[in-house]
């Protein structure tokens, strides 16, 4: 077990140190013991770790220490082998665990390993045996990263580490900041074309850190996605939404807001009924509420996602495709996927303006957009010259830095060539319902 094996490390760590005896720790992680688990239940998956358990102690010399250390890890503790002859030998142990085949009830389940490899050469200086469990279990980590079923010696240089150097720094800032509310959503404008008016604003999600400096989604939202906080970001910028929504005065209550969704929300099975109780009790007209997802995000989980958004456009609330057009390949799904807009990727607006090719794509875009009954919004739009060549162009609704920034406190108009500012008469509900969310200005999600 895992104290056994500490006490085993720390023997080694000393013989390396002082008697030029060189160590390594392996650290193995089966990469098909859940399969084995979930198909043939505990009891087989218990059979099948007491299997590879053996297959390990046969294949470990007389003066190795071997030990499980997690539900379906294992550790072997090399002594008096060069780092090259432990590299040797945990390759013989990955190829002696891919060729095994469990079996159970008349089917049989084949195996691997991925195996992280760390070590203490002869005569060194002193290291910790957390240390080294640390540094086999990054080597470990390296080798999934690398496609599993395979053997990694642990590098302070590997660029796959800086994700867990970032994950380690990054998760208590998230948490800290959710729990002190450090959290602020921006606001900026999405404006339809035909008269100018601000219809829609886009929620980005900020974060502040300890000395008071905003964090823009790209430093904090994929270490949110590593560690699973994401859930919990994409509930807080929904809830805030809606408190944004039912704060607005009489007049400007037909304002819709657009706040993006991650793909991990789509795998959480809470999601549809966490949303339709918060909704409920903020008493805020579900068509008030639109929901982003990307492209690729939306093909990734094709049925659940078309699931979730059907369920949530029963509710009310409409949906918009983001960076449509990045794959060319989904084409055909966008038939069948219930959404209500398809925003551009902004790849293709920022040289609209000057380019002809950009401007056939976004012709061909809004052309399918309409086929399908579906509006359209552009991003990045950030001229004059851009906005006039997509407003010629047909698309429905425009957002970038020449319509208006992101701000905490939202702007109540845009002044442009050729539109004269409206104050909408209340009660209009007419204005429709977009989405939009850039990785690089902020993800809401």
């Amino acid at each position: 077990n895992r104290r056994r094996l500490k006490e085993a490390i720390e023997l080694a760590i000393f013989r390396a140190t002082s008697l030029d005896r060189p160590c390594s720790l392996l650290l193995i992680d089966m990469d098909r013991f859940k399969l084995v688990n979930d198909l043939e239940g505990h009891e087989a998956g218990d059979r099948f770790l007491i299997e590879v358990s053996r297959l390990l102690r046969r294949h470990a010399g007389h003066t190795d220490t071997v030990a499980r250390i997690g539900s379906d890890e294992f550790a072997v503790l090399l002594e008096n082998l060069s780092a090259e002859q432990a590299l040797e030998r945990a390759e013989f142990i990955r190829g002696e665990l891919e060729g095994y085949g469990f079996r159970h009830g008349g089917r049989q389940y084949r195996t691997c390993a991925s195996i992280g490899v760390a070590g203490i050469e002869g005569g060194t200086g002193s290291a910790a045996v957390s240390e080294l469990m640390a540094q086999a279990d990054q080597a470990c980590f390296v080798a999934k990263q690398h496609g599993r079923n395979r053997v990694h010696a642990y590098s302070e240089g590997d660029p796959e580490l800086d994700y867990l150097r970032r994950d380690h720094t990054w998760a208590p800032l998230i948490r800290e900041a959710i729990e002190r509310d450090r959290l602020f959503l921006c606001f900026q404008p999405i404006v339809r074309t035909r008269d100018g008016r601000i219809t829609h604003y886009e929620c980005l999600l900020r974060m502040r850190d300890r000395d008071g400096n905003v964090c823009m989604p790209g430093e904090f939202i994929p270490v949110a996605e590593r560690t699973g906080l994401i859930h919990r970001l994409d509930m807080w910028v929904v809830d805030r939404a809606l408190d944004f929504l039912a704060a607005q005065p009489r007049g400007e209550r037909d304002v819709r807001v657009s706040v993006n969704l991650s793909a991990h929300a789509f795998l959480n099975r809470e999601l549809f009924d966490l949303l339709a109780r918060r909704l409920e009790m903020s008493r805020v007209p579900s068509d008030r509420l639109l929901f982003e997802i990307t492209e690729t995000a939306a093909i990734e989980n094709m049925a659940r996602s078309r699931e979730l958004i059907a369920r949530l456009r029963a509710l009310g609330c409409r949906f918009a495709l983001d960076d449509f057009g990045s794959g060319f390949s989904t084409f055909n799904y966008i038939k069948h996927f219930p959404v209500d807009y398809l925003k551009l990727d902004g790849s293709f607006i920022v040289n609209v303006a000057n380019d002809p090719v950009d401007q056939a794509l976004v012709r061909h875009m809004i052309s399918i957009a309409r086929s399908l009954g579906k509006e359209t919004i552009a991003e990045f739009v950030e001229s004059e010259a851009a906005f006039e060549a997509v407003r010629e162009l047909g698309v429905d609704y425009v957002q970038g830095h020449y319509l208006g920034e992101a701000r905490e406190t939202p702007i109540a108009r845009v002044e442009l060539p050729g539109y004269t500012p409206t104050v909408p008469p209340d009660g209009d509900g007419e204005r429709p319902a977009p989405p939009s969310a850039d990785p690089r200005r902020g993800r809401a999600g």
